[in-house]
């Protein structure tokens, strides 16, 4: 039963999906190809600076709206799940809470992979049409692209390999955390939708603060090391200026850990919800 609610969570969720990544597709070269042609009329020209401000804020919005819209969407299908009157369905089928979590994380994370895969390569596109660089230059574009990678070659797939570790694990605690502020949201009788917003905020600063915590010892020797200036922590990532030296290994490591417990307490508080009391309307 499992397979069949994920096979129709994707015929679903589709609807939505393929389009937008159809007008990704076909955007980019569109957009890659107006901002050199803005950069071969002249920067000095009017045209060519107008040219070359509507391709890159153009690409810029598209793939922030692309990222945040297939977010969103997370989002809103559990809602109408778990809360809308198409639970009524969905809870009148031979299944338990388990497979409805599941499937809808499984499917969430399946598109989320996609839609940075093609974000990726979208950029590389640019980059690659605007001549910034080059054919078979891949390699170095992807060290650019993860600032975590210390610059040899040899190192790189197994950058590759922490790395997207490390950012599968946060994208299923960040889906769960979402799935649990929408569960907290339906046990309250009014106001769901904007108690269920302030359950999540409450629940990202908290795993901020952990996260903070968690990692300010492997910054503070960093810091020592190579002097370089702290910018923003997060669950997913590490900002800095002036990066003199690498974040250590164990500090993925201990992120990675953190994602995997809360994504634990995030499914089981949430399970444990929609079985006990499913606020429907």
């Amino acid at each position: 039963m499992l397979g069949k609610m994920i096979k129709h969570e994707f015929k679903a969720t589709a609807r939505l999906y393929v389009p937008l990544f159809i007008l990704v597709v076909v955007l980019t070269p569109l957009l890659s190809l107006l901002f050199r042609l803005g950069d071969s009329i002249g920067e000095n020209s009017l045209a060519g600076t107008i040219l070359s401000g509507i391709s890159v804020g153009g690409f810029i919005l598209m793939i922030v709206a692309f990222c945040v819209s297939a977010f969103i969407y997370v989002m809103v299908r559990f809602y109408k799940t778990v809360a809308t009157s198409e639970a009524y369905l969905t809870f009148c089928l031979p299944v338990n809470q388990h497979h409805v979590v599941i499937s809808k994380l499984v499917v969430a994370t399946v598109w989320q992979v996609l839609s940075i895969a093609l974000s990726i390569a979208s950029i590389y596109v640019m980059l690659l049409i605007k001549g910034i660089i080059k054919p078979g230059t891949v390699s170095a574009f992807l060290h650019q692209m993860i600032p975590m990678a210390d610059g040899s070659e040899s190192s790189l797939p197994g950058y590759l390999i922490k790395f997207g570790v490390l950012l599968l694990f946060a994208m299923i605690a960040s889906t769960l955390s979402v799935y649990l502020a929408i569960c907290l949201g339906q046990t309250f009788n009014e106001h769901r939708v904007i108690l269920s917003f302030v359950c999540y905020m409450g629940i990202y600063t908290v795993v901020q603060v952990i996260n903070l915590v968690a990692l300010l010892p492997f910054i503070l020797d960093s810091a020592g090391h190579s002097g370089f200036v702290v910018g923003e922590v997060s669950a997913v990532n590490v900002d800095m200026v002036n990066v003199n030296n690498n974040i250590p290994m164990s500090a993925l490591y201990v992120i990675c850990g953190a994602n995997i417990a809360l994504g634990i307490v995030y499914y089981i508080i949430s399970t444990r919800i929609l079985k006990k009391r499913t606020n429907v309307r």
